[in-house]
């Protein structure tokens, strides 16, 4: 290659010799600089060059390795990470990078998602890859991050993943750095969480910490306010019953959020205004970064109303009581009766002194706190034992002692019976027997005698007056066994004096002995045998009145077997009843039914009026149980607002059903306390014995259980543990809450069947036959629900409902021109009952456009000669109404020529039974003859019914009958069929 040096000068080759280089060199020395300085140049930038080189290899073995570090990081991370590009002109994401631990939470492999992204979603939730999708898209379009959690079905096993990603534009492009996390357990946590939040007995409500307001709670929490809904509750504000305030509950939440509260007693109030307690622990927790309070609540009203029962008892009990702690004796609480037997004014007077020893004796070298223990450790102790009063003399009690446990501390519950008055008769009887041969004087309050083996008295003081009325002189003239042995052990007294004559001795003991009133005197008798001046043996008696300590053990012993309230048996009194009931059921036969009362609405008046309003309704309630019961019967009170009635000898179900109907009416009558007047209702539970074959406890428990059901059925009804005897008296109270339910309902409603005159070719009149309209379609026939009416609480309410529309459509038919008489059947209970015929007049009274002789009432005989004399006085006035009478069935019943006669009615009914088969059968014949001959001659009416053909109809006219009613005419019909069928009658007769 040749270099041009300038314009015209020499040109020099390359490749010449050194002398030519030398000699350019000195001739251009400018030239030679500039070569030179370009060959510098490329050199420095050759060695540029290469450092640079050498820097991108160092550089892209770093990036590798930091790579294939952050590869290895990656894949021993629990998160799985990823990258995705977003070219932006394309349809779907490119996955640029994927860790080992995101596919295997994905459950996918690296070829399936480096060929299509969407292949990530391919185990995805059917349920949740609409959502996913949706987002991911949104995100995608918006360019913000992605963040869902979602669930993934990977080897045969369900888990939740988060899955996030954050975008980054770079180059035109946007990049999505992103990271999967397993967050199944968490989601297990919070539905394992959230199921027992749910499903806890506990009421849990969270609270917003400021506020107040209730942000969730649990069904047992909104049910405990009687709300049906998480929703009602959040409507309402805090509750609080007094002595509270929802000012004073949200104080509490507050301090709560503080960690200055953590558990406590409250008053609440439901949504029907009745108050219950609780026992709340709340607790403050950090959700989502804001500050909450969880609230947990035990239903405790019955705990409290428990407590406060005892308490009750405790205070009034008439022996003294004490709670002690069982390791150092402390007295811990006692009643009055503890602090007034030692003479103190005052309880903390009491546990001062008690403190301070002053009230401890020791006894056989033991002090009373050695005694509490030793009773502890053997599990309890009766004893007698000294003690202090607080003026210094001695007192004994007679002391029951029962470990307890209170709030976790072991205590010692101590009744103390006072027993120093008896202590101190006995010895003054032993100080008697020592010198009882020295008697010189009269002992006061010690009846002293003297007696002679035949009988006769020797010696009688002045006690012996006063405890048997006689004087010393009429004593002396008489005989043991005529003045104070009673009848029954005079035999027995002789026999005993016949013993000591023999050398032998009488057994001192109680003995009830006579008065010279007559009255009987217990007394405590002790026997001596001396001799007399005359060597004779005499037997001297001492005799201790027992009566104020026999009063006091029978004050005792109804204290322990009688309700202290009511003076009802007890739960110890009545068990030995009830046993002696069984054993009399299996000896005897027969059944008693053991009933357990519970009453509704009593805590709500202990509430509002306090419990001596509430005592006076127990008392009240009390009465009226044993009104309400025979002599066989028992009613005992269990506590509280509990009774237990034994009904002995009950029969069959209709009879249990009444009696208990009886029950739970006496129970619902309103009771006027002072001004008040209340009113409480009862839930019973019945079992039957022998059916339910079990003792005492196992009858009580039985009957509590069938009272619970009958509280769930609503207050005022009754329920049989007894499965037999309680599915039939059951499935009939159902059919008469149906039936009930029907009239409320007016599914009762009268069908008509005409009645025809044959002579005259005309309808004189309908039959009111009821029929049961069910919401179902289904019409049913009298038999099928009436017998369950018989003597039942509806059996009133459903004739009057019959009468009513009988006398509705009567009125109907009468004012439209058709002047007919409307029949209606009414049950003889319901006619001879209280009011009838008032009740009657009322109604007619309703119906001023129906004369009152458009309405007849159908009765059976059987029913008018039950109470015969009764009968004929209601039918009497019904007819003075001017309502018409028809004795219906006759011929089935008590039928008799005095019955006919007696009875005031206008219409004599033939019973189908006869009319069917008189055709056939000569008998029937016969009988409906005699019925048409004798209504003839009372001059009464007479109807023939179930005439079912003309071949009927013309027989019967034959013999004089000429009003009939059957199938041959009409079969019963709706009212709104009457007047078509008329039409047709109308018609056919005019044709």
């Amino acid at each position: 290659m040749i270099f041009a040096v300038g314009a015209g000068g020499p040109a020099l080759a390359l490749g010449g010799s050194e002398s030519d280089i030398v000699r350019l060199a000195a001739d251009h020395p400018a030239l030679i600089s500039f070569i030179l300085l370009i060959l510098a140049s490329l050199m420095v930038l050759a060695w540029m060059l290469w450092r640079r080189g050498r820097r991108l290899r160092e550089s892209n073995v770093q990036i590798e390795k930091v790579l294939a570090d952050r590869e290895r990081m990656a894949s021993k991370l629990p998160v799985g990470l990823y990258k995705l590009v977003d070219p932006g002109n394309e349809d779907v994401f490119r996955v640029d990078s994927m860790s080992d631990r995101a596919l295997e939470l994905l459950g996918v492999a690296r070829p399936a998602v480096m060929a299509d992204a969407y292949a990530a979603f391919a185990n995805l939730h059917p349920d949740d890859r609409e959502r996913v999708v949706q987002r991911n898209e949104q995100a995608r379009r918006e360019v913000v991050p992605f963040r869902v959690e979602a669930r993934f079905r990977v080897e045969g096993r369900q888990r939740w993943l988060r899955i996030e990603s954050w975008p980054v534009r770079f180059d035109g492009k946007v990049e999505w750095s992103g990271c999967i996390i397993d967050v199944t357990d968490r989601h297990e946590a919070e539905s394992r969480f959230q199921a027992l939040f749910e499903q806890s007995p506990l009421a849990i409500m969270l609270h917003d910490a400021e506020t107040g307001e209730v942000l969730d709670a649990n069904r047992a929490a909104w049910e405990s306010y009687g709300l049906d809904s998480l929703a009602a509750l959040k409507k309402r504000e805090l509750w609080a019953a007094p002595p509270y305030s929802a000012a004073e509950a949200l104080a509490l939440i507050r301090a709560a959020a503080e960690g200055r509260v953590q558990r406590f007693e409250w008053c609440s109030i439901n949504v029907h205004g009745q108050p219950f307690w609780e026992l709340v622990s709340l607790m403050p927790v950090v959700i989502e970064g804001r500050l909450r309070v969880f609230s947990t609540a035990i239903d405790i009203t019955e705990l409290r109303a428990s407590q406060q029962r005892f308490r009750a008892i405790f205070e009034q009990s008439p022996v003294a009581v004490l709670v002690q702690d069982a390791v150092s004796g402390e007295v811990l609480d006692a009643n009055e009766q503890a602090w007034l037997s030692y003479g103190f004014s005052c309880l903390q007077d009491f546990k001062t002194a008690a403190a301070a020893g002053r009230l401890s004796v020791e006894r056989d070298g033991q002090t009373g706190p050695q005694k509490l223990r030793e009773a502890v450790a053997k599990g309890g102790d009766r004893l007698e034992w000294p003690s202090r009063h607080a003026d210094g003399h001695m007192l004994w009690f007679d002391v029951t002692l029962t470990p307890i446990d209170l709030e976790g501390r072991r205590c010692c519950l101590s009744v103390c019976l006072d027993v120093t008055q008896q202590r101190e008769v006995a010895r003054r009887l032993r100080e008697s027997e020592a010198r009882f041969r020295r008697i010189l004087q009269d002992i006061d309050g010690v009846a002293v005698q003297g007696y002679r083996l035949d009988g006769s008295v020797s010696y009688w003081n002045r006690a012996s007056e006063a405890l048997y009325g006689y004087s010393e002189q009429e004593a002396l003239a008489g005989n043991l066994l005529d003045l104070i042995i009673p009848p029954e052990m005079r035999a027995e007294v002789s026999a005993n004096l016949q013993s000591v004559a023999e050398g032998g001795e009488i057994p001192n003991g109680e003995l009830e002995l006579l008065r010279k009133d007559g009255s009987r005197v217990p007394v405590y008798s002790s026997h001596t045998v001396l001799k007399s001046t005359s060597d004779e043996p005499e037997l001297f008696c001492v005799d201790i009145d027992l009566s104020e300590r026999k009063a006091h053990e029978q004050a005792l012993d109804r204290l322990a077997n009688y309700d202290n309230l009511t003076g009802l048996p007890n739960r110890r009194l009545m068990g030995e009843l009830i046993e002696q009931m069984m054993a009399r059921t299996r000896r005897n036969g027969g059944t008693f039914a053991l009933c357990y009362l519970d009453l509704d609405d009593f805590k709500p008046i202990n509430d509002c009026h306090g419990h001596d309003v509430g005592d006076q309704v127990l008392v009240a309630i009390s009465r009226r149980l044993r009104r309400l019961v025979r002599g066989s019967d028992l009613v005992a009170r269990l506590g509280g607002d509990e009774f237990v009635v034994v009904l002995d000898g009950i029969g069959d179900g209709p009879e249990l059903d009444r009696r208990l109907g009886f029950l739970l009416e006496g129970v619902a009558r309103p009771i006027r306390v002072d001004r008040l007047q209340l009113q409480v209702h009862g839930s019973i539970g019945v079992t039957l014995f022998p059916q339910d074959s079990g003792d005492p406890d196992a009858l009580l428990r039985h009957a509590d259980q069938a009272m619970y059901r009958a509280k769930a059925q609503g207050r005022n009804q009754y329920s049989l543990f007894d499965i037999e005897l309680a599915a039939n008296v059951q499935r009939r109270r159902e059919r008469l809450l149906a039936i009930e339910h029907g009239l409320d309902q007016a599914q009762f409603r009268l069908h008509y069947q005409p009645k025809i005159d044959l002579a005259r070719g005309r309808v004189v009149g309908f039959e009111g036959l009821v029929r049961w309209h069910r919401p179902d379609g289904e019409v049913l026939a009298p038999m099928a629900f009436l017998p369950d009416l018989d003597r039942s609480d509806l059996e009133r309410r459903f004739g009057e409902t019959m009468i009513r529309q009988a006398l509705d459509q009567a009125t109907a038919w009468f004012t439209s021109g058709l002047a007919v008489t409307v029949s209606v059947n009414i049950s003889g209970p319901h006619l001879l009952s209280e009011g009838f015929v008032e009740v009657l007049a009322e109604l007619l009274e309703r119906h001023p456009d129906c004369p009152p002789d458009r309405l007849a009432l159908e009765i059976v005989e059987s029913a008018a000669v039950n109470d015969l004399e009764r009968a004929v006085s209601v039918l009497k006035q019904i007819r003075e109404l001017g309502v018409q009478v028809s004795l219906d069935d006759f011929g089935t019943g008590y039928s008799s020529l005095s019955h006919l006669r007696s009875l005031p009615v206008d219409e004599v009914k033939i019973d189908q039974s006869f009319v069917r088969d008189m055709l056939d059968d000569i008998n029937d014949r016969n009988i409906v003859q005699s019925v048409i001959s004798l209504a003839e001659a009372f001059s009464l009416r007479v109807v023939a019914e179930g005439v079912e053909t003309a071949e009927h109809a013309e027989a019967l006219q034959q013999l004089g009958c000429t009003l009939v009613q059957g199938y041959a005419f009409a079969r019963p019909m709706p009212v709104a069929e009457v007047a078509d069928w008329l039409d047709r009658q109308s018609s056919s007769t005019s044709s």
